[in-house]
């Protein structure tokens, strides 16, 4: 695993351990009390060392993971980057590096859109395009009907803009230009980035990096574009893409509404974040000189800002505190992490194998391979295109992956006996959010139930009978 941290005792750097063991347990807590709610990996710093740090069963802290719309931030540093550079300028007009798309774009205020404009979430469109066909093409056919810096929309395809902007005058994508100039001096040695059908890095999502590297992305913003005595970043840039250049609401208890920046979030309590869906977060809090990296697959994305600010403000000190039995006791628990899954009910079990066709493909595959146990499962998916095999141990998390139309998944799966001639199989796609859960009831007719959580909006369920 790449280091690039010192690690200290919290208390050393002013932090109880008191406080970051009820935020830990507090955790622990939401995931037992939210239904597909679940944190993945977590770190904390403060005055740029690791105070804690942990990744919950079978997520791992080295493994990427899909950072969703946090990968905004980091499209918004190779802007910042990019105009110091000189190869543009925050006022420039966005539809003079797409000259093609004059007869496509729609609205009044199309000359007047800038980068800015972008950055902040104000292009002044009332709703976003599905990005299908063209992503260029998507975007400016969506009409400019509000003059831009005046409204704020959400605006992924803008983000997207700002991507095949920056490849237009760099001549490299988003992902290679950050190489030298972000990734490297960070030490973010393992990364990728999904592009478009037109070879444009897709700006607003599709970034895997793992949990150390949104940190150090954090701390170089915490040091006002600085890492390891290296300039990275102009100090003015960070203030300006930290501070508030838009309104988006008025809910002074909401951290949705506090204003937003340069592709970032403003915060209660002076902080702000890089955030993407289902619980990617970058969390910094300048007056306690802390940042947060969290990954996760969360169906309530404010409740985990709640519980950060309701442990740790007023619980730090500017000066070292006395040693703390606390310590020890918050690193074993952050060592034992775990994402708890359906208790055993042995009594339940029963012997079962065969090969089967499925009346609904699974991952593509219509073919499957059953073995049932009191010891567990063994599952095997095949095709001329994919492959998925399991093999679950009654109480523990098994590896896996899923290999599909030439790609593979990283997944853990676990399963346990929950009642009469049913076995209840669950798989984490641990690159991402993505959680299946199927229930394998025997009977007269042996039948697949399952549900997949895709995010907090929607989930699928139904049933896949076996025909033999």
């Amino acid at each position: 695993m790449n280091r690039r941290f010192e690690r200290a005792k919290p208390e050393e750097q002013g932090v109880s351990s008191t406080a970051l063991v009820k935020l830990i347990e507090g955790m622990k807590r939401q995931m037992a009390e939210k239904e597909d709610y679940a944190f993945h990996s977590v770190m904390i710093l403060r005055h740029g060392k690791v105070i804690a740090e942990g990744s919950f069963a079978p997520f791992e802290q080295a493994q990427a993971h899909l950072m969703f719309s946090l990968s905004k931030s980091f499209t918004s540093t190779a802007i910042g980057i990019s105009v110091e550079e000189g190869l543009l300028s925050l006022d420039d007009k966005v539809i003079d590096f797409f000259p093609e798309m004059r007869g496509i774009a729609k609205g009044t205020y199309t000359d007047d859109l800038t980068i800015r404009h972008l950055l902040c979430m104000s292009a002044g469109q009332d709703q976003e395009n599905m990005m299908t066909g063209n992503w260029v093409e998507a975007f400016f056919s969506q009409p400019i009907s509000h003059a831009p810096g005046t409204k704020f929309m959400y605006n992924t395809l803008g983000t997207y803009i700002l991507s095949a902007i920056l490849q237009k005058v760099s001549g490299t994508t988003l992902e290679a230009y950050l190489e030298p100039r972000l990734f490297e001096p960070l030490g973010i040695r393992e990364h990728h980035w999904h592009q478009s059908p037109q070879g444009i890095s897709a700006g607003g999502f599709g970034l895997m990096i793992n949990v150390e590297d949104i940190a150090a992305f954090g701390q170089l913003y915490l040091n006002k574009g600085v890492f390891n005595g290296k300039r990275i970043l102009s100090e003015r840039y960070v203030t300006d893409a930290t501070s508030v250049q838009i309104a988006n609401g008025e809910d002074v208890n909401s951290d949705w509404t506090q204003g937003y920046g340069y592709q970032f979030w403003m915060c209660r309590n002076g902080a702000y974040r890089g955030d993407g869906a289902y619980g990617q977060y970058c969390l910094v809090m300048p007056d306690e000189d802390m940042v947060i990296g969290i990954t996760a697959g969360l169906s309530d994305l404010q409740a985990p800002l709640d519980l950060i600010f309701e442990t740790l403000i007023g619980e730090v000190s500017d000066v070292a505190l006395p040693p703390s039995d606390k310590s020890f006791e918050l690193s074993q628990m952050m060592k034992s992490l775990m994402i708890e899954f359906a208790a055993d009910k042995a009594e339940y079990a029963v012997d079962f194998e065969g090969d089967f066709s499925l009346s609904e493909a699974l991952y593509g595959c219509s073919d499957i391979y059953v073995k049932l146990s009191e010891k567990g499962l063994e599952l095997s998916l095949r095709n001329e295109y994919s492959h998925f095999e399991i093999n679950t141990t009654i109480g523990e998390w098994s590896k896996t992956k899923l290999f599909f139309l030439g790609g593979e998944m990283a997944a853990s799966a676990a399963g346990a006996w929950i009642g009469e001639g049913t076995y209840r199989l669950e798989i984490r796609f641990t690159e991402s959010a993505v959680v299946d859960y199927y229930e394998f009831k025997i009977g007269d007719v042996l039948s697949i139930h399952y549900k997949r959580w895709i995010n907090h909006w929607e989930t699928r369920d139904g049933i896949i009978e076996m025909i033999s």
